[in-house]
């Protein structure tokens, strides 16, 4: 009961409920229990590190919260392939005992998942909208989140124009031509139209809205299920595993991956001109002891003249190195 008051504070705080609707909601609760709060109230499962929502992060790239969500929609619906929009989510996961009411935190829509038929071609289609905002100073929350493919984009190409390759999960590449069922949301699929926004742009998708041209798309299943229902079942289903998602090149942006390959370049260039000069000050040392120049006779005039200027020239060259 002093965990449920707990939350029944927190919504009041942000505004979901009064004081006076949270405090006879306790007595509800009280004198009637609930499965639905007995659930959020409990460890439903863990989680190996923190899988994070911030700075926009997954209306961008790929992220270890949205791989999370995608593989959860596709296990869920049985769907080989399944994409989440990343305004879906809304909080992160932290490292630890997962409880049931962080779910809802990070999935609070009760948009429906549903299965779709469509061709390769329509979901290049859907992939170019998912990129259509991601240069945007505020990104939209139709970026994609994929699981039972990967794929490669420009985001310095002008929208409509920015995938370049999309490879299914056994490697191969994916046929325009031939047919895929896709595990999408229903507000996707025009289940609320398409006017003032809704639907984030996905008209290929429709089949719900009567105002906008069908999409080339056939519905396959309702399942039911919202993008929390399938993360809980995804966490009932993994009970005695650790839940430890990572980032694994699903999603690529080929500007990005450019400039990491010239800077991963630069930085070889500069440990070799450091690891030359060090080469190089070692055989001043050699030279000193080995090549006749003695303790006696560095102090020499000649000697001593020799010995400084290979020496400023070694320590000015390795100074320019090490500040470059």
């Amino acid at each position: 009961v002093i965990e449920y008051l707990g939350s029944q504070v927190r919504q009041t705080l942000v505004g979901k409920m009064t004081l006076q609707e949270a405090l006879e909601a306790v007595d509800r609760y009280y004198y009637e229990g609930s499965e639905t709060v007995d659930y959020d109230l409990s460890v439903i499962g863990t989680v190996g590190h923190d899988m994070l929502l911030q700075n926009y992060n997954v209306r961008l790239g790929e992220t270890e919260i949205g791989n999370l969500l995608a593989d959860s929609v596709a296990e869920a619906s049985g769907a080989p392939i399944a994409v989440v929009n990343g305004g879906g989510i809304r909080s992160s996961l932290y490292q630890g005992e997962v409880y049931g009411e962080e779910l809802s935190a990070v999935c609070p829509y009760d948009n429906v998942v549903i299965i779709l038929e469509m061709k390769g071609k329509t979901l290049w289609e859907m992939m170019e909208n998912s990129l259509t905002t991601i240069t945007d100073d505020l990104p939209g929350g139709r970026f994609l989140h994929v699981s039972g493919f990967s794929y490669i984009f420009d985001s310095r190409k002008p929208a409509g124009q920015r995938v370049s390759e999309i490879r299914l999960a056994d490697g191969t590449e994916l046929d325009q031509n031939s047919t895929y069922q896709v595990a999408v949301n229903d507000y996707m699929a025009g289940r609320q139209g398409y006017a003032e926004g809704n639907g984030d742009g996905y008209k290929m998708l429709n089949c719900y809205d009567g105002q906008t041209t069908r999409g080339n798309v056939n519905l396959i299943l309702e399942t039911n299920m919202t993008y929390r229902d399938a993360l809980a079942q995804y966490f009932e289903n993994h009970r005695d595993t650790m839940i430890d998602k990572k980032t694994t090149g699903r999603i690529t942006d080929s500007e990005k991956r450019i400039l990491m390959r010239r800077e991963g370049a630069m930085l070889k260039e500069r440990v070799r001109r450091r690891i030359i000069f060090l080469l190089f000050g070692i055989s001043i040392v050699c030279v000193l002891l080995f090549g006749g120049i003695t303790v006696k006779n560095i102090y020499s005039s000649k000697s001593s003249d020799t010995v400084t200027k290979i020496s400023q020239i070694y320590l000015q060259e390795m100074t320019e190195q090490l500040n470059s």
